[in-house]
């Protein structure tokens, strides 16, 4: 076995703070699911780096197949304070967003590492100067002794996402583009003279 991946794009119109989509694709095992926001005005051009991601600003996320919810609830954020309204300092927040970084180094079994994990809290602090880095992971492996044991997907039983955002950190006038990569295992057989694979 092996794992591969399927990509779809996501657009939105400027200001956009909610997004609800399927990704359809048959897999017998699907795994995980990567998503990337982007700043749409960024991708295509040579002065930006193309790939940078969106500030970390979900206020709430979540994810079904079937009638099976991951998580169990919507992980949500809140409580972004500008200067403007406290006359202080800006609230980065990164306090605010411990469930969803443990949720994301839990998708990528980076917890096992806890004193050293690869990716750090600041980096889904919802603060516009923050490294453009953030990446949003949800694990779909239903076994804690392995990496084989994934929900059924297909056209009748999508990958339904749910997004919510906010336009406090990156602006009411950015037009989001939202990159998504299904990663799912196939099935390799070998025989002298055939082989076959299978999702």
């Amino acid at each position: 076995m092996f794992s591969n991946f399927y990509s779809n794009q996501v657009s939105g119109s400027a200001g956009q703070t909610s997004f609800n989509y399927d990704i359809k694709k048959a897999a017998s095992k699907c795994m995980r699911l990567w998503t990337v926001s982007r700043n749409n005005a960024k991708v295509n051009t040579a002065a930006d780096d193309s790939l940078g991601a969106l500030p970390m600003d979900y206020t709430s996320v979540s994810t079904h197949i079937g009638s099976d919810y991951i998580p169990n609830v919507p992980i949500r954020v809140s409580g972004y304070v500008l200067t403007s309204a406290t006359g202080g300092v800006d609230n980065k927040n990164s306090g605010l967003v411990s469930e969803l970084y443990y949720h994301t180094l839990s998708a990528v079994s980076d917890n096992e590492r806890p004193c050293y994990p690869s990716v750090g809290l600041t980096a889904l602090s919802r603060d516009a100067d923050n490294k453009r880095d953030s990446v949003l992971v949800f694990s779909y492996n239903k076994s804690t002794l392995d990496n084989l044991s994934g929900y059924s997907v297909n056209n009748s039983r999508a990958l339904i996402v749910d997004l919510e955002c906010d336009t406090v950190v990156n602006g009411s006038t950015t037009t989001r583009r939202i990159d998504n990569w299904m990663e799912h295992l196939r099935n390799v057989r070998i025989f002298a003279n055939q082989s076959v694979i299978s999702d």
